[in-house]
C-alpha cells in the first residue's frame, strides 16, 4: 500500500482530507438540500488517489527501473476487495429482504456490475442518472467511483512502465519525461470531459476516460511539489482558499449544472492545493486542523464508510419515505460509523498487513495466492448477484404478452379484458420496461452537435425516404412517445426524429440550473426553424414532477408557461405545426412496488388535475399549436388506476413502454390530422 504523500512521510491531514471528502459525499447523501454539491467529495478522493499512485509508483521506476505489477495489484487486492466483497454480499442480502421486488432485477446486475468494477460503464450506458438518494436509486451506484479508480489502476502501471522503458532507451529525465507524459493524457482526458458534459452528461459523469484527469492532476501535483518548498506562511494561505474552493463547490454546485466539465477543476484545484499546503514539515492553519485525531480517525476509515453508508441511506429510505429528516438522518449516520468502524477493524486491516519476513520465493507464493483468492472471491461475489438474477430472468419471461390477452388503454375505449391473465410487465422488471429511445442509446445522443461518426440514422426513425417529417422534442416523458411515434411512422410512413434528453424540458427558460439545458434547446430551435418539419410533437413532465422527482423548479409557475409560450411561439412562428402532448398525471408513490404487494393503487381524476401542465396552458394560449389530452386513455371516469387492461401503466413516474405502446392510435388521432393540415 502506498505512503500518505510523497517520500512516504507520514501526513496526518492527508487522512482528514479523506474525512472531509466522505464527509461531504455521506452529508450530501443524508440531506442533500444542505450540500447540494457534496458529490464533490468524490472528485477530492480522486485527486488524492492520483497523488499517492503516481508518486508511489515514480519513485519505485526511480528505485527499481520498473513497477512491479504483481506486487502492485496483490496490494490493490489486499486493500480494496475484501471490503468492497463483504459490501456487495450485504447489500445484495438488502436487496432481496428489504427493497422492493420491482428494483430486485436491475440490483442484482448492478451487484455483478460491481464485483467486476465495471459499475460506472453500466451506469454510464444507462438510464440512471445520479441526483440525491431516493429509495427507487440503486444501492450499489456510488461504485461507480470506485469502478473509475479500479480501471485507473489497470492502466497507469502499464503508462509508467513504458515511460520506463522510453526514459531507458532515449537518455530522457524520468521525472520530466513522467509529468509530460501524464500532462498529455490529463489534457486529452479534460478536453474530452468538456466535450460530453455538454453532449452525453451521464458518460461524462460516470466514464473512465472522463474522470482520468483528476487522478492525473493529483499525480502530476505530487511530483511538482517534491521541488516546491512553501513558507509556513504560504501554506497558511494557500490551504485556506483550497478549503473554501472544495466547501465552495460543495455548498453551491448542484446536479443540474453542467459536471464534471470545467467546473471540476474548482475542487479539484481545492484539493491540490491542500495537498501542497501539508507538505511544510510543520504546517499550520487548516493543515493542523485535518491533522486532528477525530478527522484522522474518520480518514481511516473513509473507505469502507463510502462502502456503507450508502446501502444503509437506501435502506432507510425504503423504510422510512422519501427523506430521512431530522431524526433519520443521524441514526443513518451513526449506523454508517459503526458499520464502517467494524468494517475498517474486522475486514480491512487484517487483510492488509504486510508481510516483510517472508523471503523471496515465499513471497512469489503468497503474491499468486493473494490474486487466485482474489479471483475466487470475485467470481464468488459475482455469483452471489448473478444466481438470483438467473431465477428471476425465468420467472419474468414466461410472462406472455399478446395484445389481445394486455389490451392496455384500448380497455378504457371498450376494448375487452380478459380475466386471470397476469400483469405484463412483471412489476419485477418494470423498470426495464423502457422506451425506444432507451435501448437504442438515442436519449444519451446530442443530434444537434457535429459528429463525423455518428451514424447518421440515429435517433431517426420510421420512413427514411419519405418527405413527411416529424421531429420529437422534450425530456424523458417526451421519450416515453417514442415507441409509439416510431411505430406509427412505420405505419404510415412518415420519419420520425428524437431530440431528447433527460430532465431537460424544452423550453428557453428551464428550471433554475438547468443552463445547458437551454443552450441544447436553442440548438434544437435553430435547427427546426432552418428546416421546418411537418409537425413537432412535444411534452415534458410537470412541475409539480420535477419537485417530486428531482427536486428541481421553476422560479414560479407562471415563469414556466411564459418560457414554454416563448418556446411554441418561435415554432409556430416558422410555420410549423405544433402538437403539445399533456403529460401523464404523477403518481405519489410506486406503482409497480404498490401492485407487487397487492395495494389499493389508485389517483383520484381530481388529485390528477390539480397537477397543472404548463406546457398545455401555453400551447393553449398560441395560435397554432394544439393540445393532445391522453388522460382519458391513461385514466378511468374517476381515478387513475396503477393497471390498466392488464397492463402495468407505470415503471416508476413514467409510463412502461408496454402500456405506451397500446397508446398509438390514441396519439394519432391528433398527430394525424396536423401532418395532414
Amino acid at each position: 500500500m502506498p505512503g500518505d504523500g510523497p517520500g512516504d512521510r507520514r501526513r496526518p491531514d492527508i487522512q482528514g482530507l479523506r474525512a472531509l471528502a466522505v464527509g461531504l459525499v455521506v452529508v450530501y447523501h443524508v440531506w442533500p438540500g444542505v450540500l447540494p454539491g457534496g458529490f464533490v467529495g468524490v472528485d477530492v478522493f480522486f485527486v488524492i488517489s492520483g497523488y499517492l499512485i503516481i508518486d508511489s509508483l515514480t519513485r519505485e521506476v526511480e528505485r527499481r527501473g520498473t513497477v512491479d505489477i504483481p506486487g502492485f495489484y496483490v496490494r490493490r487486492v489486499r486493500r480494496l476487495l475484501p471490503a468492497a466483497s463483504a459490501a456487495i454480499v450485504a447489500t445484495v442480502v438488502l436487496s432481496l429482504v428489504v427493497l422492493e421486488d420491482s428494483q430486485l432485477r436491475r440490483n442484482l446486475g448492478d451487484a455483478i456490475a460491481a464485483s467486476l468494477q465495471v459499475a460506472n460503464w453500466r451506469f454510464a450506458l444507462g438510464p440512471d442518472a445520479y441526483a440525491q438518494a431516493t429509495a427507487s436509486v440503486s444501492p450499489f451506484q456510488h461504485f461507480w467511483s470506485l469502478a473509475v479508480e479500479e480501471q485507473f489502476y489497470l492502466v497507469v502501471p502499464v503508462v509508467m512502465i513504458a515511460v520506463a522503458l522510453l526514459v531507458r532507451s532515449s537518455g530522457l529525465a524520468l521525472l520530466p519525461t513522467v509529468a509530460t507524459v501524464l500532462a498529455l493524457l490529463g489534457a486529452a482526458s479534460l478536453t474530452l470531459s468538456v466535450v460530453l458534459t455538454s453532449q452525453a452528461a451521464s458518460i461524462a459523469y460516470y466514464s473512465t476516460v472522463t474522470r482520468a484527469w483528476e487522478l492525473l492532476l493529483g499525480g502530476l501535483a505530487a511530483l511538482a511539489l517534491r521541488r516546491l518548498v512553501l513558507t509556513r506562511a504560504a501554506s497558511t494561505s494557500i490551504g485556506v482558499v483550497g478549503v473554501l474552493l472544495v466547501l465552495a463547490s460543495a455548498t453551491t454546485m448542484t446536479t443540474s449544472m453542467p459536471f464534471p466539465g470545467v467546473l471540476a477543476l474548482v475542487p479539484v484545484v481545492g484539493t491540490i492545493l491542500l495537498l501542497a499546503a501539508g507538505t511544510v514539515e510543520r504546517a499550520g492553519g487548516v493543515t493542523v486542523v485535518l491533522g486532528v485525531r477525530p478527522l484522522t480517525w474518520l480518514g481511516d476509515v473513509s473507505y469502507s464508510l463510502y462502502l456503507w453508508h450508502w446501502p444503509i441511506v437506501v435502506g432507510a429510505l425504503a423504510v422510512s419515505g422519501p427523506t430521512l429528516g431530522l431524526l433519520g438522518g443521524p441514526v443513518v449516520i451513526a449506523a454508517s460509523l459503526i458499520a464502517a468502524w467494524a468494517s475498517e477493524r474486522f475486514v480491512e486491516r487484517p487483510f492488509r498487513r504486510p508481510t516483510l519476513a517472508i523471503p523471496t520465493p515465499a513471497r512469489r507464493r503468497q503474491r499468486r495466492h493473494v490474486l487466485l483468492l482474489g479471483g475466487a472471491v470475485t467470481a464468488s461475489v459475482t455469483a452471489m448477484g448473478a444466481i438470483p438474477l438467473v431465477v428471476v430472468e425465468m420467472q419474468t419471461s414466461s410472462v406472455s404478452t399478446v395484445a389481445s390477452d394486455h389490451p392496455g388503454a384500448l380497455a378504457l375505449g371498450g376494448a375487452p379484458v380478459p380475466s386471470g391473465v397476469p400483469v405484463a410487465p412483471d412489476p419485477r422488471i418494470a423498470l426495464q420496461d423502457v422506451p425506444l429511445v432507451f435501448r437504442d442509446g438515442c436519449i444519451s445522443e446530442d443530434i444537434t452537435t457535429v459528429d463525423p461518426g455518428r451514424d447518421p440514422r440515429t435517433c431517426h426513425y420510421g420512413d427514411d425516404g419519405s418527405t413527411v417529417q416529424v421531429v420529437l422534442v422534450g425530456d424523458s416523458h417526451a421519450a416515453v412517445l417514442s415507441t409509439p411515434l416510431a411505430a406509427l411512422a412505420d405505419q404510415e410512413h412518415f420519419e420520425v426524429t428524437a431530440y431528447l434528453r433527460n430532465g431537460c424540458p424544452f423550453t428557453v427558460r428551464a428550471p433554475v440550473g438547468l443552463g445547458d439545458c437551454e443552450a441544447q434547446n436553442d440548438r434544437v430551435l435553430n435547427l427546426l426553424t432552418a428546416d421546418p418539419p411537418d409537425v413537432v410533437v412535444v411534452t415534458s413532465m410537470t412541475p409539480f414532477g420535477y419537485r417530486e422527482a428531482l427536486g428541481w423548479d421553476w422560479e414560479s409557475f407562471d415563469a414556466a408557461v411564459a418560457g414554454y409560450t416563448e418556446t411554441v411561439e418561435i415554432l409556430v412562428d416558422a410555420a410549423i405545426p405544433v402538437v403539445v402532448v399533456r403529460d401523464t398525471p404523477y403518481m405519489p408513490f410506486s406503482p409497480p412496488d404498490c401492485v407487487a404487494a397487492g395495494r389499493a393503487c389508485s389517483l383520484t381524476r381530481s388529485a390528477a388535475a390539480s397537477q397543472r401542465d404548463p406546457l398545455v396552458e401555453a400551447a393553449l394560449e398560441v395560435q397554432g399549436a394544439v393540445v393532445a389530452d391522453l388522460t382519458n386513455h391513461v385514466c378511468g371516469p374517476t381515478s387513475c388506476d396503477s393497471v390498466v387492461g392488464n397492463v402495468l401503466v407505470y415503471r416508476d413516474n413514467h409510463l412502461t413502454d408496454t402500456y405506451a405502446t397500446t397508446l398509438s392510435q390514441a396519439l394519432w388521432t391528433t398527430v394525424g390530422p396536423a401532418i395532414d393540415a
